[in-house]
């Protein structure tokens, strides 16, 4: 399996990241800050607002019924908010396989913010309703 997923979490653990295998995480808490996964992975968050616990993930995943928040609890269908570094982009949709109703948010020129959403439920997948995703980022030679 490739690497597509990394766990963290971030305020007073610090920004303690670890490799997730086979699609198991480890338990980890996080805060409502935003996550470390650097400038080349997506962070999504268990629950608005970015709070909860948070994957960083890089790359596309097509059945995130197999991977894990890093309390154990499915990934499927139990994102809450992202937030997307400025040279990435992710799409989520709302089935398996890349199928369904989906969503996207894209990087704005070279630079620039951090894109974010806070509450899901704001766009066509909507709140927890995730089954797939693809991501990936873009940077100049």
């Amino acid at each position: 399996m490739s690497q597509v997923m990394w766990m963290g979490a971030v305020a007073s653990i610090g920004a303690a990241l670890a490799l997730a295998s086979a699609g198991t995480a480890h338990a980890v808490e996080s805060s409502a800050a935003p996550a470390n996964c650097g400038i080349n992975r997506v962070a999504v968050y268990q629950k608005k607002n970015f709070g909860g616990q948070y994957v960083c993930i890089a790359g596309n995943i097509k059945k995130l019924a197999d991977f894990r928040w890093p309390n154990g609890a499915k990934l499927n269908d139990s994102i809450s908010s992202i937030q997307v570094p400025s040279r990435c982009w992710v799409t989520l949709y709302r089935y398996k396989n890349y199928k369904g109703d989906k969503s996207t948010w894209k990087r704005i020129g070279n630079s620039g913010p951090l894109r974010e959403d806070r509450n899901l439920s704001n766009n066509k997948v909507g709140d927890n309703r995730t089954s797939s995703l693809k991501s990936g980022c873009t940077f100049d030679a």
